[in-house]
């Protein structure tokens, strides 16, 4: 898998974006999260389709849909930081593997 250019500096931001969640923040600071988290997973998504990288295009669109600001998913706090640390994990993961390539 090849990661666009945008792709290299959208990930690194929503990673960090994602951590700072983690503290105690504004109601409109996980606002914010959840718009931009989403737009970077919903671009991840788009290019790994467009590669046919199917099981990365599932992982992403899960990811779009739990951060969609528009039709929110509602969880418990607790349930969120373990989703946030996940999603922090595998946009680090996708990165460093395949921002060379």
């Amino acid at each position: 898998m090849k990661l666009s250019d945008n792709a290299q500096i959208l990930i690194p931001i929503t990673t960090i974006i994602i951590l700072i969640g983690l503290l105690k923040m504004p109601y409109a600071y996980y606002t914010f999260v959840r718009i931009f988290a989403c737009g970077t997973f919903g671009h991840l998504c788009y290019i790994t389709y467009q590669q046919q990288k199917f099981f990365f295009v599932t992982i992403f669109a899960i990811f779009a849909v739990l951060y969609n600001p528009i039709f929110r998913v509602f969880l418990k706090r607790e349930i969120w930081f373990f989703i946030n640390i996940f999603s922090c994990v595998q946009l680090g993961l996708v990165y460093f593997k395949y921002r060379d390539q």
